[in-house]
């Protein structure tokens, strides 16, 4: 009688415990919308940009309207680039630097090969295009499974952003370029908790589980301009306005008891609307040195960036309650240098760079530093560039190191 009073008591207990979690609110505690390395977004759907520090004046021709649309080339080239990378991250479980919770100095790792991009540019005397595709961020944590006495607690929390772009430049005068571009942006995120607990006193076994599915949409258009100031210095920017998203969510939540649901949440489901800050990107570029040969030509190519994100009015709606975000504004700053030797067949290209990347949530304060670099061959319409970032952050004792390397092929034809 007693064994099974306490049986009982035992049930009670862990029910009560859990209810406050089940029901009635969802409580968001994963910080869903949290990414992998960076809230900046990834720089893996171009390699040269990439290897530059991530200044956007420096993106290859075949890309650089997924940036500054009025940098789409005046040429009358039809140029077409493919590109992809490998990703590795750091955090502890799911908590980690980026999320603003430092809770543990347990740190794992995880990796994912992403498919970086593809971009078209279509040549026109008046007007030119640009098209591409690319994964413009990584919403995943690596995969945890932590066992303690009686128990396991494991999980996995996947995700990615995939952007669609157009873009269109027309030339104002020689010297002066205007462009529009408008991204449709596809997130989805895929979250599964489980916690495990076997009671060997009373023969009993508890799980707890959540599984969550989260796919967002939204538009974002911008509008950019290019101006040359002489053969060898030019300067720009870019406004990037998203509009108002959408995110569709389903919950499942359950608390089991010796195979017995004993109480539960069922595709729970939500439409709730989706935020993004304003962004104003300010970048330049400039030819140290530009040498011409009769074996060809040499020249010294300096890019600058800094972006700035309105952080501070973001806002996250999880089923329909808006969930609290102390988030600063950044300024991200990027600067790279490019030597090229170039002939009439072939050329080579040494890269390197480097970024600060401060993250928004007031609670850490702390800023990625990221080290780049890489090299470039072409031979004849053919291009491929490698190049590599290394990031690191730290808040107190709790580091975090992050690098990211992407590979491009390039191929242009008609023009010059």
């Amino acid at each position: 009688m007693k064994h099974e009073i306490r049986k009982l008591f035992f049930i009670l207990v862990t029910c009560l415990s859990l209810s406050a979690t089940l029901f009635p609110q969802v409580f968001d505690y994963h910080q869903k919308e949290s990414p992998a390395i960076t809230w900046n977004g990834l720089m893996i759907f171009d390699t040269r940009m990439l290897s530059m520090g991530g200044v956007s004046f420096t993106a290859s021709p075949e890309f650089a309207g997924a940036v500054n649309p009025a940098l789409i080339p005046k040429d009358n080239t039809f140029r077409f680039g493919v590109s992809g990378g490998f990703v590795h991250f750091e955090a502890a479980q799911y908590w980690g630097i980026n999320e603003g919770v430092v809770g543990t100095s347990r740190v794992s790792s995880g990796q994912k090969f992403v498919p970086g991009s593809v971009g078209i540019v279509f040549p026109g005397k008046t007007i030119r295009f640009a098209l591409g595709a690319y994964t413009s961020n990584l919403l995943e944590f690596p995969s945890f499974k932590l066992s303690y006495t009686g128990g396991e607690y494991k999980g996995d929390f996947k995700g990615k952003e995939h952007t669609i772009y157009g873009a269109a430049a027309i030339r104002v005068n020689k010297n002066f370029d205007v462009g529009l571009k408008l991204e449709y942006i596809r997130g989805t995120r895929d979250v599964e908790i489980n916690d495990i607990y076997i009671d060997s006193y009373y023969s009993s076994n508890v799980i707890v589980y959540q599984e969550e599915k989260h796919r967002s949409s939204l538009f974002v258009p911008s509008i950019g301009f290019a101006y040359r100031v002489s053969e060898a210095f030019r300067f720009g920017a870019t406004l990037i306005y998203p509009l108002d998203g959408k995110v569709n969510r389903t919950l499942n939540r359950g608390f089991i008891y010796n195979n017995n649901v004993i109480a539960e949440i069922k595709d729970l489901k939500s439409e709730d609307t989706e935020y993004r800050p304003v962004k104003v990107v300010v970048g330049a570029s400039l030819d140290l040195f530009n040498r011409v040969t009769e074996k060809g030509n040499a020249r010294l190519l300096l890019g600058t960036e800094a972006v700035y994100t309105a952080w501070e009015k973001y806002k996250y709606e999880f089923y329909s309650e808006l969930q609290p975000r102390e988030m600063r504004n950044t300024v991200s700053l990027g600067m790279g240098l490019e030597y090229n030797t170039d002939q009439q067949t072939k050329g080579y290209s040494y890269r390197i760079g480097f970024r600060l990347d401060p993250q928004p949530l007031i609670s850490t304060k702390t800023t990625l530093v990221g080290i780049t670099g890489g090299i470039g061959a072409r031979f004849g319409n053919l291009s491929i560039d490698s190049g590599i970032i290394f990031y690191h952050g730290s808040v107190n004792s709790f580091k975090q190191s992050h690098w990211t390397w992407n590979t491009t092929l390039r191929l242009k034809t008609g023009g010059k």
